[in-house]
């Protein structure tokens, strides 16, 4: 299936690993060129090499504190001048700070935190691509997580931060239809991330089991009874972000079949 995305010029935030980085490369195999950013220089001109190498695509990889006004419109800027246009934003974010813990536990300055890397990220970013942006075509993206539709415990932050987002998205995309602009988010699932393990960890340590007791807390109600990959979601993704038309103002669930939810 060609997704028509040869040629078009990428930006993906928090791409040099997980979600984000799984996206650029899938993007860059299809045909399209990518710059993305990570918290380290190193680490983001590490993942563009991997993607130049392995698909012969423009890659471009820059340091950003996706906290930071300042650092999102010098990597939106940098990329823009070196791609000459940004066709398809893919507004990838990080997590809230710290372990996840119970609704109240969070204080204030965490809150404040993860608003400025979680929600107004994408929001700045979005103020950044847009005039990059031509009329007529244009596609955004926001992985977010089955929580903001399906809260469950200790995902409070992260759930109302990315029930922000996509409130905020759907607006968004009713403002730019017609610009030609689609804008979609993605309710992720559990992910097989370093942040996966992270947690799978600090659930072993907590509970006292193994780690195969461990994982199984976590996806005994996942039917498909395994984490997602991080290429299983990118794949939605850049579908979101191909010549398809027609979707837009969306929250797409890829979560294994784990949220209840039928609306």
């Amino acid at each position: 299936m060609n997704l028509g995305l040869k040629g078009r010029n990428c930006v993906v935030s928090a791409g040099s690993r997980g979600i984000g980085f799984a996206s650029a490369m899938l993007l860059a195999e299809e045909g399209a060129n990518v710059a993305l950013c990570g918290r380290s220089e190193a680490n983001a001109q590490d993942a563009a090499a991997r993607i130049r190498e392995a698909t012969g695509r423009t890659a471009l990889g820059y340091a950003a504190d996706l906290g930071s006004v300042e650092d999102i419109n010098r990597f939106v800027s940098r990329a823009a001048a070196e791609l000459g246009s940004i066709d398809v934003l893919i507004g990838n974010a990080g997590h809230p700070p710290g372990p996840m813990r119970p609704a109240l536990d969070f204080q204030d300055e965490e809150w404040r935190t993860g608003f400025e890397e979680i929600f107004l990220s994408v929001v700045r970013l979005t103020r950044a691509v847009l005039p990059h942006m031509g009329s007529g075509w244009g596609r955004m993206v926001f992985p977010t997580t089955m929580s903001a539709k399906q809260p469950e415990p200790m995902h409070a932050a992260s759930a109302a931060l990315r029930a922000a987002t996509n409130a905020w998205a759907k607006c968004l995309a009713d403002e730019v239809a017609d610009r030609g602009i689609l804008v979609n988010t993605i309710l992720t699932g559990i992910i097989d991330t370093e942040r996966m393990a992270e947690v799978v960890h600090l659930t072993m340590d907590k509970a006292g089991v193994s780690r195969d007791a461990a994982v199984q807390q976590w996806i005994g109600d996942v039917p498909l009874k395994r984490f997602a990959q991080p290429f299983e979601i990118a794949k939605v993704i850049a579908l979101l972000a191909s010549d398809s038309s027609y979707i837009t103002g969306q929250s797409v669930a890829v979560d294994g079949g784990r949220m209840r939810t039928v609306y």
